[in-house]
């Protein structure tokens, strides 16, 4: 019996070649489209998998009021893991965790190193990594000891075991190298090629035993879980004790695993993509079985006498069905293995795409299991409904040729394609809201010029002799201005000290925005001073004096806020000026209150304007200078508005993501509507015979045919705009400043959905419409 399915199976693929070719095509198309997001998505939930106590870790951010909201930061005080670990008896071990870089030499090659932790030894019993060399006990408990990834350790001391050897910091430090760890490959935020001991960098500054400078991440470990809220209650009333002006703040632990997803100090939740991309993936596959049911019903028809047949000679409907669904199993198999080679041949570039390394895991029984449930889940949509239409009839319906001609029949196919177009149609207004999106985030004014606006990290040495720095820059004609500042105007940080101010109406605790800054910023920044005067040179105790933007006057609820003054413990700070609101963060948040002060401790990197001309040889003039002013640093640049392009990194990918997506959509409804079309042609051929020779013209004939189209594509149009407009309504609540969504994005979806329709079926309308028509009447 199996021999002789086969055998059908063989003659009806030799004569309908064609279409199955079609419905192999879009069902591959469909398929590979649905195992990269399967890879991306898996991707998206790996982070912090690679560490094997990650379900008990969790690191700690504090909650805090700025401006009318709440808000979350990891940053945190450096006692306070220490502090944890002796008085809450729930916490097995904590960690603090920061960033560190310095300028890192072997006694031949330099180079700035900008990923590397300061730490302490207990990371390595919270976090799994292997060493190669050394012991993880012990690697980081003596100052001065330095663990490296295996290619850090390759590229200073070549092949062989480094322990015991040196590498010297900032010119004037020497670290030991006491442990080597494999690179790390897994997804984890916790990716440093370096870390050194937390004591020896910061355990001597005045930092170390304060509780409100806050710029260290804390992780915890707990071998025995607690519920949230009362681990949470117990941490705030722990901080609250070293805190006690600050009786607002709270502390709140987020297991790492949920980081990346869900990170209580963004904006929006990265989760939403994985739902997004998963939809879009099933709507994929789901478009691509639609393709097959339409075409595997209309060719029913051509296989009635078969069916006939097979129901007179005693074929249950049961033999039948399985018959059918055999026939789309085999196709969706063939449609696999063509999707398996889409995938490796667009892997590289898919990866480009998304910053990935996505590899396909061929055995790892995770994925064999989740390619076979999509083989069936593909099956099932796309062969159910054909084997259930066509086993169904009667062996007289099937004699006369009845499967697929009825009315009902055309009124599914028709709804079938209408769904087609209203997912596809979807996917396009989708895809062009993000763009737009995207292109007005780029565009907004920010309130200062972030064209032309280098900036470059400042080393101790650096910041010593800077007036010496400025001076030699500015005399390039095309330098300008020259600054320094604890962070870039588009990445202000947040103080949690609360500031009170005269007339405050309550104890509230409000924390402000601050960018610590030199006289030159704002002019350097090309910011607008709107109310009172800017820093000066001339006035030693401007370091002293607040600058605010208008969200915080706002708050502060003067009139006149000129004069006023900030109240803080012993100190009255003057409030001098005011400068105008400027985006100080991505645009998914609100302009926050923020300060602009002179603490000259905080300075992390200088900013230069570059005026118009040459931008290379004001840049090599700055290496010079640079060279000149503090030799054997290695001198590295990047500008500011490339680094407000990557903030916005994420949602460019997702626009990518979404229009390639879109164009895989696209290309498989119109690989299904070319069928359909090819077979509507063939059904309508005699009449069109007639019609001609009643002296019907070619162009109303072409006319009859798209039009059949045109009118379902136009429904679709108007069933996918209010759906679309919901969904990017939603979406865009995630930007506290957004693109309003235009009419032109739907307008443009409706012209677009027509043209590629047009496109794909005018060779059917012309070839019908030049038929001759004895031909035409002939045709059978």
């Amino acid at each position: 019996m199996l021999l002789n399915y086969f055998k059908t199976e063989w003659q009806i693929i030799r004569v309908k070649k064609f279409y199955y070719l079609i419905n192999i095509i879009g069902l591959g198309i469909g398929i590979a489209s649905a195992i990269l997001i399967i890879l991306w998505v898996v991707d998206e939930l790996s982070f912090e998998k690679m560490h094997e106590k990650a379900d008990q870790v969790m690191l700690l951010y504090k909650k805090y009021k700025m401006g009318e909201a709440y808000k979350f930061n990891s940053s945190l005080p450096y006692p306070l893991a220490p502090s944890l670990m002796e008085k809450v008896p729930e916490i097995t071990d904590a960690v603090r965790v920061v960033r560190h870089e310095a300028v890192i030499s072997n006694g031949t090659d330099y180079f700035n190193e900008r990923n590397l932790c300061a730490t302490d030894n207990a990371y390595f019993d919270i976090f799994s990594f292997r060493f190669i060399y050394g012991d993880p006990t012990t690697a980081l408990t003596e100052p001065y000891s330095l663990v490296l990834t295996r290619d850090q350790a390759e590229k200073y001391f070549g092949k062989g075991n480094p322990l015991g050897k040196t590498l010297e910091f900032d010119h004037k430090d020497s670290y030991t190298v006491t442990g080597v760890i494999e690179n790390i490959e897994g997804n984890t935020y916790l990716d440093y090629d370096m870390m050194v001991p937390a004591q020896t960098i910061h355990g001597k500054t005045d930092a170390a035993n304060s509780w409100y400078d806050h710029f260290i991440n804390t992780y915890i470990y707990m071998s025995n879980p607690v519920i949230p809220d009362t681990l949470n209650s117990r941490l705030t009333s722990h901080i609250r004790q070293y805190m006690s002006s600050e009786s607002t703040i709270e502390l709140v632990a987020q297991p790492i695993r949920d980081i990346h997803l869900h990170a209580l100090d963004e904006q929006h939740s990265r989760a939403q993509y994985i739902y997004i991309f998963s939809i879009i993936g099933f709507l994929i596959i789901l478009i691509a079985s639609i393709n097959f049911t339409n075409v595997s019903t209309a060719l029913s028809a051509k296989r009635s006498r078969e069916i006939g047949i097979k129901k007179v000679n005693g074929a249950g409907r049961q033999e039948l069905f399985i018959q059918f669904m055999g026939e789309a199993f085999h196709q969706v198999l063939a449609a696999f293995l063509l999707a398996m080679m889409l995938v490796e041949l667009f892997r590289p570039w898919f990866n480009q795409m998304t910053g990935k390394s996505i590899n396909i895991p061929y055995l790892d029984p995770v994925f064999i299991l989740s390619m076979l449930g999509l083989i069936v889940l593909t099956t099932l949509l796309a062969g159910s409904y054909p084997a259930i239409l066509i086993s169904s009839f009667s062996p007289v319906s099937a004699f006369q040729g009845k499967i697929t001609s009825g009315k009902g029949q055309a009124i599914f196919r028709t709804g079938l394609l209408v769904f087609q177009f209203i997912i596809s149609i979807g996917l396009i207004i989708t895809t062009l809201t993000i763009y737009s999106q995207i292109h007005y985030i780029q565009q907004k004014n920010l309130g200062y010029d972030k064209e032309n606006l280098l900036y470059v990290y400042l080393h101790e040495d650096l910041n010593d002799k800077f007036e010496l720095f400025r001076g030699e820059l500015l005399t390039h004609p095309m330098i300008s201005g020259v600054t320094r500042a604890s962070s870039l105007p588009s990445s202000a940080w947040s103080m949690v000290r609360g500031l009170e101010w005269e007339g405050k109406d309550n104890d509230e605790i409000v924390s402000f925005a601050f960018i610590s800054v030199d006289p030159d910023f704002v002019q350097t920044a090309r910011m607008e001073i709107i109310e009172g005067r800017n820093f000066s040179r001339d006035y030693a105790t401007d370091t002293a004096r607040f600058i605010i933007n208008e969200e915080a006057k706002k708050l502060l609820g003067f009139q006149e806020p000129v004069g006023n003054y900030f109240l803080s413990d012993s100190d009255r700070n003057e409030i001098i000026g005011v400068v105008k609101d400027f985006h100080s963060l991505p645009l998914t948040y609100k302009i926050e209150p923020l300060i602009l002060n002179i603490w000259p401790e905080f300075y992390t990197l200088a900013l230069i304007r570059i005026g118009p001309g040459n931008l290379q040889e004001a840049v090599d003039h700055i290496e010079k200078v640079w060279n000149k002013v503090i030799p054997g640093f290695p001198f590295e640049y990047n500008f500011v508005d490339e680094n407000i392009d990557r903030q916005y990194r994420s949602e460019t990918r997702i626009g990518m993501l979404s229009l390639a997506f879109t164009i895989l959509a696209i290309l498989i409804t119109c690989i299904g509507l070319f069928a359909i079309a090819t077979y509507t042609a063939q059904q309508k051929t005699k009449e069109i015979g007639v019609r001609k020779s009643h002296g019907a013209s070619s162009s109303s004939i072409i006319y009859r045919f798209v039009a059949i189209y045109m009118k379902w594509v136009l429904l679709a149009n108007l069933i996918a705009w209010p759906i679309a407009w919901i969904l990017m309504k939603k979406w865009l609540e995630n930007f506290a400043y957004q693109v309003s969504i235009s009419m032109w994005i739907f307008v443009m979806a409706a012209i677009g959905s027509v043209i590629i329709s047009v496109l794909t079926i005018s060779w059917h309308a012309w070839n019908v419409s030049n038929t001759n028509p004895v031909n035409s009447l002939r045709y059978e």
